[in-house]
């Protein structure tokens, strides 16, 4: 499975991605001075890592990555294995290997939690898109899929930027 960001699918995955989840965790004291952890949730999940654009148009693919960054705007993180969640692109750093043409680049994405949920009740399509890639890039079943889309008359073809409910 393909990492994907919005509409951004790398062609080949980073060569190192990791997932860090993390506890808010606070220490309690009682008046006898015996102590414990106390957690009250979750940090926002960071996703980190590194990769490498390799070949002629190495320059368009991480100038596509920059142009993705550049939009400060959130959107869906897919990533092998793990149920897609809305994130934010916060960091991006260019690196050129030594005696290589290629370009490297080390990326971050923050989960975003907005109005209480973690994960969006619904997309909007891309252009040519189907049910079927949706529910590939969601990891959803397909059934279930077009039960919560009667609205979609078509389950190969959806037009551009017709909304799609996931959840």
């Amino acid at each position: 499975m393909k990492i994907r960001f919005g509409n951004f699918e790398w062609e080949i995955n980073p060569s190192e991605v990791k997932v860090e989840y993390e506890k808010k965790i606070a220490e309690e004291v009682n008046v006898n001075k015996s102590a414990r952890l106390i957690s009250s949730g979750m940090k926002l999940r960071r996703v980190e890592g590194r990769g490498t654009f390799f070949g002629e148009n190495s320059k368009e693919k991480y100038e596509a990555l920059e142009k993705l960054f550049l939009k400060e705007k959130e959107d869906i993180l897919v990533l092998p294995g793990s149920k897609p969640f809305k994130a934010e692109f916060t960091f991006l750093r260019q690196t050129y290997p030594e005696g290589s043409e290629c370009i490297g680049y080390e990326f971050v994405f923050t989960e975003c939690v907005k109005n209480g949920y973690k994960n969006p009740k619904y997309i909007k399509s891309a252009q040519d898109e189907s049910l079927w890639d949706i529910a590939f890039r969601f990891n959803l079943d397909i059934n279930t899929l077009v039960m919560k889309n009667p609205h979609i008359e078509n389950i190969n073809f959806i037009k551009e930027n017709e909304v799609v409910y996931l959840w």
